[in-house]
């Protein structure tokens, strides 16, 4: 189907695609160095477990846990918290903790765990603290449940954690009937229900990201939807190969967008990271950036090379010649003071009036320049600038959408346009005829014979 307007959406769709690659890249790289899955992990982690304020130490110690400690990428300041845990892991750890150091197979693991949570309510009970924690007790009470209890049993020492927590495992564990397998059933039933969240929190937030990264790309490489709209509009030849390059790009940028969900915004929950090393992403933009400074060249965007009259120029010109008025005038003062120094009486004369018609020039020179550097000026903001920054902020939005959207998009508009011209519906009157048509047809012909 050669429709050209259908190709105008095609090349647009193609630039969305493309920058929205760039800016996932980007974006991909900056969560790694910022450590940002990390970060919203350790956020849906404290939800579950810590307090809304506070030191949070039940959270410390999961993560200071061999079992969650070994799973980050470092070991010092940097990259010291895992991206992802399984449902599994997470389960298995918090019950570690629950049971404690000291449990030992010759007792019973649910009944430690029972006890200790038991033990944990009791403390809330005594020391009531809603949503807070037991090991931080009210001045008034004078207890400190995080030093050591005196008690024999060590079992069942209360443990810092947040109320609504321990509420909510103490329902998890008679839910299971103090079987140990369903109980650990339900912990990742809850670990996966919470991730499903923290995906979402982390989806929104990359949306962001990607809204600020496009800003900052369509700023810096001049990437105006309006004027990209205007030159497929009325070149052909760039129409063309915008549509001939979105065709073949879109089978190239299959493996690049059908990433892993990780890939996408979420938080998996299966324990591995299924990023791409740091070569594939390098390569991947060293790409996308070629495939964009081509598409530059055939759409004549950027700050350089712009294509038609720019008001910019004639504004420049404008000041160059202001620039210019002014110093044929210092130099015409010039030549006249040196005049003076003959002491002539009649060149006084002749330089005081030259000095007036001097100063009356100029100053009508610089009225006439300053209106018209105002009247450039009022026609790049009006014609250039303003329109500008609306084709920016189009470009910005279309980025934070993502590029699985505008992928799914491209390749439904080339499927259309794909599938040639809609046949011809025939008319109602010239309908296939019937053996019925045909006999009354047959039968007219013998009348009119007759």
């Amino acid at each position: 189907m050669n429709n050209p307007a259908l190709d105008v959406v095609i090349g647009i769709v193609f630039v969305y695609l493309l920058y929205s690659l760039l800016a996932t890249v980007l974006q991909e790289m900056l969560a790694k160095v910022f450590d940002l899955r990390a970060k919203m992990l350790k956020t849906g982690i404290k939800r579950m477990l810590g307090t809304k304020s506070g030191k949070n130490e039940f959270v410390g110690k999961f993560y200071s846990h061999p079992s969650i400690k070994y799973l980050a990428q470092g070991n010092g300041m940097l990259w010291n918290k895992p991206s992802y845990l399984s449902s599994n892991t997470f389960s298995q750890t918090l019950i570690y903790l629950l049971r404690g150091d000291d449990w030992s197979r010759t007792s019973n693991q649910a009944d430690a765990i029972e006890k200790k949570i038991k033990t944990g309510l009791a403390a809330y009970a005594q020391n009531p603290q809603p949503g807070g924690n037991p090991s931080q007790p009210s001045k008034a009470s004078g207890s400190n449940f995080l030093k050591k209890s005196p008690q024999k049993d060590k079992q069942a020492e209360p443990f810092d954690i947040c109320s609504d927590a321990l509420i909510h495992l103490n329902n998890l564990f008679q839910d299971a009937g103090g079987d140990l397998g369903k109980f650990n059933f339900y912990l990742e039933r809850w670990y996966n229900d919470t991730m499903e969240r923290v995906s979402g929190w982390y989806r929104r937030q990359t949306q962001l990201w990607l809204l600020a990264i496009g800003t900052l790309i369509a700023i810096a490489g001049n990437i105006d939807t309006l004027k990209i709209y205007r030159i497929l509009s009325t070149d052909t030849t760039a129409r063309k190969l915008m549509v001939e390059m979105a065709i073949k790009k879109s089978e190239a940028y299959t493996a690049i967008v059908n990433q892993p969900p990780t890939d996408r915004g979420a938080i998996p929950s299966e324990g591995k990271e299924t990023m791409p090393a740091d070569s594939a992403f390098i390569k991947t933009y060293q790409m996308l950036q070629k495939d964009a400074d081509r598409t530059k060249g055939i759409l004549g965007l950027g700050w350089i090379d712009e294509k038609g009259s720019n008001s910019r120029d004639s504004l420049a010109k404008l000041i160059a010649a202001s620039e210019a008025l002014l110093q044929a005038g210092v130099t015409r003062q010039t030549k006249l003071a040196k005049d003076l120094q003959k002491n002539d009486l009649l060149a006084q004369q002749k330089f005081k009036k030259a000095i007036m018609a001097l100063k009356i020039d100029s100053l009508n020179s610089r009225i006439q320049t300053l209106n018209q550097v105002k009247k450039s000026i009022n026609t790049y903001l009006t014609f250039h600038f303003w329109p500008s920054i609306a084709g920016w902020l189009l470009t910005a939005i279309a980025i934070s959408f993502g590029a699985p959207f505008w992928f799914d998009l491209l390749n439904k508009l080339i499927n259309i346009r794909a599938t040639g011209e809609k046949p011809q519906e025939i008319p109602k009157s010239e309908s296939i005829p019937t053996r019925e048509t045909l006999g009354q047809e047959k039968i007219k012909v013998t009348e009119i014979a007759g």
